[in-house]
């Protein structure tokens, strides 16, 4: 969206130059960020058996 407006102010700069100039100014896009890492009540956790394994040779694990 900024870079549309600043197109339509008469300025040229690049949709990803645009991007780039707001992240130091901490400048966000407001769209949903994808929900990848929340977890369901009716999923199974499983355990990580490997947390405190020390991997040493070749196919141990």
């Amino acid at each position: 969206m900024r870079w549309a407006l600043l197109r339509q102010e008469g300025l040229t700069v690049g949709r990803k130059h645009v991007g780039t100039l707001m992240k130091p100014m901490g400048l966000e896009a407001l769209y949903r960020k994808p929900r990848t890492t929340r977890r369901y009540p009716s999923h199974q956790v499983y355990l990580y058996l490997l947390r405190d394994l020390a991997i040493i040779r070749v196919n141990q694990v």
